[in-house]
């Protein structure tokens, strides 16, 4: 079971740098719609990092994290609403995407699928939390790739399972 749930974090997570790949630099950082594309890869790609520690605990945010800018709400860890954050730097993003491909199969095995989800405010056991993640890193892939067809007439492809 472990290995499946591997291969489908593995697809979504490829879409997700896939689609930030595509994007052209002028849409990047393009503000015109609530979020900017850099705005929402990097919200997917953090709670993707988070879901997948142990617990809420255990969670460390990255060297390069600008308070506030996971949530797509804007506010910071004081509940401050923020105006957007210049954002992050595609490179930036992708190496974060790439750092949770290479450690994503250790990070799922680091507890039984039936234990608690380790978030008290998801309440369900890790293995649905792992289906809750997967579906949220599509999600937010398929948003991007809707704009990155827009501008580029062409998005990403389904990936249906790496490894």
């Amino acid at each position: 079971m472990y290995k499946t749930i591997e291969q489908q974090f593995l697809a979504s997570l490829s879409m997700l740098r896939g689609v930030v790949d595509l994007c052209p630099d002028a849409l990047w950082f393009d503000n015109k719609q609530r979020h900017s594309v850099w705005h929402i890869a990097y919200h997917a790609t953090f709670y993707a990092d988070l879901y997948t520690c142990i617990n809420h605990k255990a969670f460390r945010h990255k060297e390069f994290h600008i308070d506030g800018c996971h949530s797509l709400d804007f506010k910071n860890s004081k509940g401050e609403i923020l105006v957007e954050a210049t954002g992050y730097p595609k490179p930036i993003v992708v190496d974060y995407i790439k750092s949770l491909e290479i450690s994503i199969g250790d990070r799922i095995g680091q507890a039984k699928l039936e234990d608690e989800s380790g978030f008290p405010w998801i309440p369900m056991n890790k293995l649905g939390l792992h289906i809750y993640n997967i579906r949220h890193i599509q999600h937010h892939m398929a948003q991007l790739n809707e704009r990155v067809v827009a501008v580029n007439g062409c998005g990403v492809g389904w990936v249906g399972k790496v490894g």
